[in-house]
């Protein structure tokens, strides 16, 4: 393993986008959340945002925002990490305990604020998401899709070949005075695409 790499871009890179509504917007959104760090993802499928922070940063954000609070850095992103992963990763908020909600900045940044309570007191915080980088958008969105459209080209030309080759088998059938009966033909796909052609109830009847 790279002694270099980032954790959070490997488990990015692996992690599939998930659909999420925050505050009526639909967004797809990509969250990982560390022992004292966090980074998220976040699409509208016109623009990619990110934010990704560590754990003094954090401990400021949390002070800033909860000035009546009272707990060590480790507790606030404890707390942060319980209520805002569900909001982030699709799941459900619960009642009205938690609540997030999205602006948009002139600039071009994305704000999601969330409101929650720790301790019997409110509990504020923000996701500071900033436009993504070029490379970063590549890496997570153009690159697999188009790995997935060679995929699916790659399936339909298997296909095309398996269908031609099929039916230079029925005219060689017919060729020869054979009759083939109407039937089921199954096409079966594996891992690695299409495997092979089974008929499943036809019949062959010579003249």
């Amino acid at each position: 393993m790279n002694p270099q790499a980032d954790p959070a871009e490997d488990a990015l890179l692996q992690h599939p986008w998930l659909p999420v509504t925050i505050d009526g917007v639909q967004l797809l959104s990509k969250p990982w959340f560390g022992e004292t760090a966090y980074r998220i993802l976040l699409t509208d499928m016109q623009s990619v945002w990110e934010e990704k922070i560590e754990a003094a940063a954090v401990e400021k954000r949390s002070q800033e925002l909860n000035r009546r609070l009272r707990a060590s850095a480790a507790a606030f992103f404890s707390h942060l990490c319980e209520v805002a992963q569900p909001c982030l990763s699709g799941g459900q908020q619960t009642g009205g305990e938690v609540q997030m909600s999205v602006n948009r900045q002139q600039d071009g940044d994305l704000t999601l604020r969330l409101k929650s309570e720790l301790a019997g007191l409110p509990f504020y915080w923000e996701f500071r998401c900033s436009p993504a980088p070029v490379a970063l958008v590549c890496a997570h969105l153009v690159r697999p899709l188009l790995a997935m459209s060679r995929l699916l080209q790659s399936h339909v030309e298997q296909l095309e070949d398996l269908l031609f080759r099929k039916d230079e088998e029925i005219q060689d059938y017919q060729e020869n005075g054979a009759t083939l009966s109407r039937g089921t033909n199954l096409v079966l796909l594996g891992p690695n695409g299409i495997s092979h052609w089974e008929p499943a109830s036809t019949k062959m009847l010579t003249g």
